[in-house]
């Protein structure tokens, strides 16, 4: 069994490799920086590292299909995500233009590219993690209204995936509450979620691993908390 997670250099992603690990299966992990990563992952002959440059998902593609070579794959988990944390007076086209690129456009350009060549298992399972600030009518915070926008964009993309690619693997997405990471530090610097990235990377896989058979387009929120 194959996965490729995105986004394994700290917090969730990395978290979620080593769960994929743990349960069996043979992990590409890809990162912007390599170097991070633990080297007892790095020898692990079922790990593949792919430091990847983001700005080109031309080579991302290549990089990933060379690396897989004749192998399916069974799960992606689009993980990788970027925060901006400002105001919305001051934010600017080119930093919103960002959040939606790294947070919306970036897993679906990945998820469409794999699907075109052709890579995914039957019943395979895409992933897309996304954020409760995105979920509808979900509580909003001040600093955030680029990435919540972004990740709503996700939300929306993975259900538009799943109604044209749903014949032949399932999409879902999860919409993930407060969870103790750097990045949720940088949002809320104060805060302490009552989730780990363990805890939630255990839940990912189980979702990814099970819900293919009876969930297809579904938006599914995992919160337990919301920061003060």
């Amino acid at each position: 069994m194959v996965a490729i997670i995105t986004g394994v250099s700290r917090g969730i992603g990395r978290a979620t490799l080593e769960e994929f690990l743990t349960m069996g299966y043979e992990c590409y992990g890809l990162t912007r920086n390599s170097k991070v990563i633990a080297d007892d992952l790095v020898r692990n002959p079922l790990v593949h590292i792919i430091e990847v440059d983001w700005s080109s998902m031309d080579d991302v593609l290549d990089r990933v299909l060379s690396s897989l070579g004749n192998k399916v794959v069974n799960v992606l988990v689009n993980n990788a995500a970027s925060i901006q944390v400002q105001s919305l007076s001051s934010t600017t086209a080119d930093s919103l233009a960002n959040q939606f690129r790294v947070n919306a456009l970036l897993p679906f350009l990945l998820s469409q590219g794999l699907y075109n060549h052709g890579v995914f298992a039957t019943n395979a399972h895409i992933v897309n993690i996304s954020s409760m600030a995105g979920y509808q009518d979900s509580a909003k915070f001040k600093g955030l209204g680029a990435y919540s926008a972004s990740k709503a964009a996700l939300i929306c993309l993975t259900q538009s995936m799943a109604a044209e690619w749903g014949q032949d693997l399932s999409i879902n997405c999860l919409c993930l509450g407060a969870v103790n990471t750097e990045m949720l530090k940088a949002a809320f610097p104060d805060y302490v979620a009552p989730i780990n990235d363990v805890q939630m990377a255990s839940f990912i896989y189980q979702f990814a691993t099970s819900a293919a058979e009876t969930m297809n387009g579904q938006v599914i929120p995992v919160k337990k908390d919301d920061p003060n």
